[in-house]
């Protein structure tokens, strides 16, 4: 009798502790949170409620654009001065050179790469880019939307009542010191048909292993960059001067990848 009223004396202190420290928990946690709210309404913006990893945004967000090819790597290209992912799912014309004016479709990744889905050559002359994501900073005259830093001006076209944590669709052209230039930023409500293309281009899958490769900088949307290595200088030469980018795969298999 004893030893029962002892140990249910021990699972009571226990059972206790335990409480004691679930409510520690949510109490520090209810206090974080005002205080991200207060942060937040000083601001005179909305407060997002619940966890917001910019890192990992779900594969539905997605871009279309067209611009100039002007430089990259292997598995980056720059194009209209926005970096670029190609894999070897990427369909794309045949014939492709540095200075071509192309037009492209794509999906934004979980770690804000833009994958291309396709590019394709166009006759259209304006370089332009529209993407959706979430709003997830107003700080003056620099939005941050989808994980990039765009710049807004007098001259950007505002929808009304857009709040943080929204879903916007933005359309920008990137600048020659690659900051991203905001010309329309609006809610979110369906994505917009891509742009015409010149429907007599053959596609094919992105061949792999290319040998031209750039030599140049790949930069981030907010300004930093990092530097591709060329690593074939005997083809630099070649791409100096607008070579064919798929020049090094003409008599590989379409589709294959290494």
């Amino acid at each position: 009798m004893k030893m029962t009223t002892i140990r249910q004396s021990k699972g009571l202190k226990l059972g206790m502790l335990l409480a004691g420290l679930l409510l520690v928990i949510t109490v520090v946690g209810l206090v974080i949170g005002s205080g991200d709210a207060t942060r937040a309404a000083s601001r005179g913006l909305s407060a997002i409620n619940g966890p917001q990893d910019v890192a990992n945004m779900p594969f539905d967000y997605q871009f279309i654009g067209q611009g100039v090819i002007t430089g990259g790597s292997e598995e980056v290209w720059i194009i209209g001065n926005v970096p670029i992912r190609v894999a070897a799912h990427t369909q794309l014309a045949s014939e492709l050179h540095v200075g071509d004016f192309v037009v492209l479709t794509g999906r934004i990744l979980r770690d804000s790469t833009w994958l291309a889905d396709r590019i394709q050559l166009t006759q259209e002359d304006k370089t332009y880019f529209t993407f959706n994501g979430p709003l997830e900073m107003i700080q003056e005259s620099l939005w941050q939307i989808g994980g990039h830093s765009l710049v807004v001006n007098q001259r950007t076209e505002v929808g009304d009542n857009l709040e943080l944590g929204q879903i916007l669709l933005t359309t920008f052209t990137a600048l020659e010191d690659y900051r991203w230039m905001a010309l329309k930023i609006v809610a979110f409500d369906k994505f917009p048909a891509p742009p015409v293309t010149m429907i007599t281009e053959t596609l094919v899958s992105t061949p792999a292993g290319n040998a031209n490769s750039w030599a140049t900088e790949i930069p981030a949307s907010n300004g930093r960059s990092e530097e591709v290595k060329d690593n074939n200088n005997k083809n630099k030469d070649k791409v100096n001067k607008g070579k064919v980018i798929s020049e090094a795969n003409k008599n590989k298999p379409k589709g294959k990848d290494k």
